[in-house]
């Protein structure tokens, strides 16, 4: 049980929840109204607005939260990306809302909602004027459009509660067995004819060592095998969207074959986050709701993880715009800013990198839409 300061009565978060959504589903009946698409954004206001009512009452606790909302009241429920997106904002609303005189219990909770009204899209509150000019020092608007940086308190917040997560932990949950792949069988079963994966040992490479085109393996199989059992220090990397193949040039520039402008499939993007220790890595990989594909240790200090870019219509400017959302909050929580760009090389899973492995510890073709690995991920190899 916990006590914060938005509440006048403590109440555990389990009391919290269920009261909240056995109520009659409406904010008047201090219950959660279903969310259904189609109706000009209401919606996704109300989704929203549960969310800052958890993250004021129980912050520790606001990704169950949120999950728990979407699969209960949302219709169709909301994508695991505009999940975080949600969070995030409800997150910084909450923030301006706590920095207000007055408590939010449920005695004052359709007062609460008004002020949340008032809040709009960029995070401004005009229901007191005064407190958006400056709060502690920087302008309000500055919580924005800052460039995102890593936040421990954001981090420790997402991780809160959770046990020790092992390799193994991942393995058992992957859909085949990663340890019976190779770096060329990692590849065949992720991408489709038509693709071709630049594939390299030289971490600033302009042009590939391999051009893995997936309808012809027997072009490359042999010859990436060789390459990923060389005890190279840099290891063996590729660029995990597709390419042309061909070269560009750009004005003034040597010829470039993996320029943003070389590759022609938007499919993925990778997660990386140095500035966490390899046990937090692994915590951050179970907890995060991405529908994740693969996750591999990169032989040093840190683990990767393939990300599947969801899209109707995916094409370049619709991957900038569906990363863009994503990129803060997960800076914040430790991702390497760099790895949200289409051409960015990542290391290729089941290569060496010295006397170290490129380990793949995950791996699902079909990964996990709605939650976490945490929330919903089974128990799959034995």
């Amino acid at each position: 049980m916990s006590k914060n300061k938005f509440n006048s009565m403590p109440e555990d978060f389990e009391t919290w929840a269920a009261r909240r959504l056995a109520a009659p589903p409406s904010w008047e009946e201090h219950g959660i109204p279903y969310m259904y698409e189609g109706t000009n954004g209401r919606g996704e206001k109300d989704y929203l607005k549960a969310l800052v009512a958890g993250a004021l009452c129980h912050p520790e606790r606001l990704s169950e939260w949120a999950e728990r909302v979407n699969r209960e009241r949302a219709v169709p429920p909301f994508s695991p990306e505009e999940i975080m997106h949600k969070i995030e904002d409800a997150m910084k609303r909450a923030e301006i809302l706590s920095s207000q005189p007055g408590e939010f219990n449920n005695n004052n909770q359709n007062d609460y909602f008004e002020r949340n009204d008032m809040i709009d899209d960029n995070g401004n509150n005009s229901f007191t004027p005064q407190r958006t000019e400056r709060r502690q020092g920087y302008p309000v608007k500055s919580l924005h459009t800052a460039k995102p940086i890593f936040r421990r308190d954001v981090f420790e917040r997402c991780i809160k509660d959770m046990p020790e997560i092992s390799e193994s932990w991942f393995v058992e949950r992957s859909s085949r067995d990663p340890a019976t792949m190779s770096a060329a069988d990692y590849l065949l079963s992720l991408y489709r004819r038509g693709d071709v994966l630049f594939v390299t040992n030289k971490k600033k490479a302009r042009c590939a060592d391999i051009w893995a085109e997936i309808a012809k393996p027997e072009n490359w199989r042999k010859q990436l095998e060789q390459l990923a059992e060389v005890e190279n220090p840099e290891g063996v990397w590729y660029v995990p969207n597709s390419v042309t193949g061909q070269p560009v040039t750009k004005a003034n520039e040597k010829p470039s074959w993996r320029s943003k402008e070389n590759v022609n499939r938007f499919e993925y993007y990778v997660f990386e986050a140095d500035v966490l220790t390899a046990a937090e890595q692994l915590k951050l990989l179970a907890v995060l709701p991405l529908p994740i594909v693969a996750i591999y240790f990169s032989g040093g200090k840190s683990y990767h993880a393939l990300i599947r870019v969801n899209l109707e219509n995916p094409t370049r400017e619709a991957w900038e715009k569906y990363v863009e959302r994503l990129k803060k909050p997960l800076v914040e929580r430790g991702a390497d800013a760099a790895m949200f760009q289409i051409q960015q090389m990542c290391r290729l899973p089941q290569c060496r990198r010295g006397a170290e492995r490129q380990r793949l510890i995950y791996f699902n073709t079909e990964p996990i839409l709605e939650g976490s690995l945490w929330t919903h991920g089974e128990v799959i190899s034995k």
